[in-house]
């Protein structure tokens, strides 16, 4: 068996660990902020069932939007696991949402949205705000902002059937 010396050694497992460091740093942005299709959304409300959904529709250079976000992160920790709540976010580049989330925590999933999932709901202004039932069905759609208050009215009655 050949021995190497010391310092290829070291330059091997520096190498390695930079590329290991690399590939779970570009994992981690991917995970952060996956994609949302039609089928990713099917397979949430197939997961969810029993429990409502709410789903935003939002883009990080919104005034509104920006208002929207921390009101359902509230929504979210007020209704804890009785309700699913995603952003899906309508920013044509992964990288706006890294900037725009790099020194906090959006309080809720946030995804890289599809035109044509914003098609299917007939998105055409932003923030959006789409409800289902506990069976999947949309029940709520509805462009503008929705203050805590109103959004937990929108939920306590979709809670009731």
């Amino acid at each position: 068996m050949k021995k190497f010396p010391l310092h290829t050694k070291a330059a091997t497992l520096l190498a390695a660990l930079i590329f290991l460091f690399a590939a779970c740093s570009q994992g981690r942005t991917d995970a952060g902020f996956p994609d949302m299709d039609s089928a990713r959304l099917d397979e949430l409300l197939k997961q969810s069932e029993g429990k409502p959904v709410v789903l935003c529709f939002w883009t990080t250079w919104c005034p509104a939007c920006r208002e929207e976000i921390p009101e359902l992160a509230h929504s979210a920790k007020e209704y804890g696991d009785k309700v699913v709540f995603a952003a899906v976010s309508m920013d044509e580049k992964r990288d706006a949402l890294e900037t725009f989330f790099a020194n906090k925590e959006p309080g809720v999933p946030v995804y890289l949205g599809d035109p044509a999932l914003a098609t299917r709901f007939q998105v055409t202004a932003i923030p959006h705000l789409v409800v289902f039932d506990r069976s999947g069905k949309p029940v709520f759609s509805r462009a503008g902002l929705f203050p805590k208050d109103m959004l937990s009215m929108i939920l306590d009655k979709a809670l009731e059937k």
